[in-house]
């Protein structure tokens, strides 16, 4: 079933040969879904034994049905441990891509450079946020203002009734 990235699957190499002729073609693919289904149950009610072989041959075992596949698999994995595998290079620059990752990663908590960082509605959430914030922290001064001079007149009071 082709899906939304079935024109970019049916091009690469895998695709191709489960869906080739020339391999068995064990793939059958529906150009939409009740296509789709339509080959589902066909298959399902009858299966291909005339595919199938073919394509284990040519796809899954490709040096033969009598050729057992283990030896062959456990040699080309212990080919794999005699390749010498380089590490990264080093960028001949990496410190300065890395102070200027730096330097813009800082910018973004600079205001003077918010214009050019954010956009017109990032910039009225921005002054939003900050206005609400300033809101809240002078109704916090305020409550601990009016809590102190509550308390001075408490203590001022009970000073005067000894």
């Amino acid at each position: 079933m082709f899906c939304r990235w079935g024109s970019w699957l049916a091009r690469t190499r895998r695709i191709h040969s489960t869906t080739s002729f020339a391999s068995g073609g064990l793939l059958i693919v529906g150009r939409g879904f009740a296509e789709h289904l339509a080959k589902l149950n066909a298959t399902l009610g009858k299966p291909r034994q005339d595919v199938v072989k073919p394509f284990i041959k040519a796809f899954v075992r490709p040096h033969g049905l009598e050729v057992a596949a283990t030896p062959l698999f456990v040699e080309q994995i212990e080919a794999m441990g005699a390749l010498h595998v380089e590490g990264p290079r080093r960028d001949a620059l990496a410190f300065m891509w890395r102070r200027a990752i730096d330097r813009l990663r800082a910018a973004r908590y600079d205001e003077r450079y918010d214009r050019w960082l954010l956009s017109e509605r990032e910039m009225a959430v921005k002054v939003r946020n900050r206005e609400h914030r300033e809101r809240k922290l002078a109704e916090h001064h305020a409550a601990r203002k009016a809590r102190n001079t509550a308390e001075k007149q408490a203590r001022a009071k009970s000073g005067t009734t000894q």
